[in-house]
């Protein structure tokens, strides 16, 4: 027989039961973060004449969750992610999905500094108002 405890009462079967499922806010700030990091990586990516899968490399790289590999140190990643090939070299790149509020924080404060050194400092100005 299947039994289901919540919070010490156990559930009989057939007994109606409502689940509220709330997100972390926590959660919801990462993906906030994360998704600024994508409207600044398009910006970058279009003003530097590059495709947008390119641009999200090359800034996940600089200044994301990444790990550099090469045949002696293959091993099974703990986190998920995708391993690239970018500028000849091979890549363990984090997913952005598994990032934590810090390492968001990271990767779009690397970002605005590629703009601000790419000279998008007005492209970007809306975007980083709306973070403050």
């Amino acid at each position: 027989m299947n039994k289901l405890t919540i919070r010490g009462t156990i559930v009989q079967t057939g007994q109606e039961v409502t689940v509220t499922v709330e997100k972390d806010s926590a959660q919801t700030r990462t993906e906030k973060t994360i998704r600024l990091f994508n409207r600044l990586k398009d910006v970058f990516a279009q003003a530097q004449g590059y495709d947008r899968e390119y641009a999200r490399h090359l800034l996940k790289i600089r200044n994301g969750v990444r790990e550099p590999l090469d045949h002696s140190n293959l091993h099974p990643m703990e986190r998920h992610g995708q391993m690239i090939e970018f500028d000849n070299r091979l890549w363990f790149v984090v997913s952005t999905n598994e990032y934590t509020q810090e390492e968001a924080n990271r990767l779009v404060e690397g970002t605005i500094t590629d703009c601000i050194e790419a000279g998008l400092s007005q492209e970007i100005e809306k975007y980083v108002k709306e973070r403050e």
